[in-house]
Parts: C-alpha cells; structure tokens; sequence
C-alpha cells in the first residue's frame, strides 16, 4: 500500500514529494563549494538516509534502490573522493539487501 493524500481532487504520493524534495536538498548542498566542507556531506548524507527510509517504508523499493545509487554517484562527483561512496554502499547495502533477498 502506498501512502498518498488527496487534496482538491489531486492525489499525490509521498514518494514523489520524497524523489523532488531529494534532488533540490544535493544539488543545493553540493554544488559551487570547492572542496566540499566533510559537514556538508555529512549533512546530505543524513537527509539521503531519511528520504531513502521513507521511499522503503513506503514500500517504494525501486525507487529507493534508485536514489540510493543516484546519491551515491553524486557524492563521488561531488567530493571526488571514494571513500564517500564506499562507505555508503557499505553502510547502505545492509538496509537493502535483507528487504530484497
């Protein structure tokens, strides 16, 4: 079941909210900064995980799986440093394997 609400007619999913709300936090973050303050990407980090849990709560686990990826791509290109990625796959895969397996 997805969760949705419906106001004047319009039905929308938090989901999408989540997806929009996502993008515009990053590129917001993490654009025009050289280097990127390690605050910053702890910060986007952290509001990635919320977004992220909320798309797999709501049983969104394409989606998800989706922005987990994109955020991590935007991380390395962002900070140009592997280890940002690496750790997030690492502490990110263990969220997602046990839902899909």
């Amino acid at each position: 079941v997805k969760l949705s609400i419906s106001i004047g007619g319009i039905t929308v999913q938090f989901s999408e909210i989540v997806k929009i709300t996502l993008v515009f936090f990053m590129a917001a973050k993490l654009t025009e900064k050289d280097p990127i303050p390690f605050r910053d990407v702890v910060i986007t980090t952290i509001v990635a995980a919320a977004h992220v849990v909320i798309l797999v709560l709501s049983t969104d686990l394409g989606t998800a799986l989706v922005f987990f990826i994109a955020y991590i791509v935007v991380i390395y290109v962002a900070t140009d440093r592997a280890v940002y990625p690496l750790a997030g796959l690492l502490g990110g895969s263990h969220h997602f394997l046990p839902r899909i397996l």
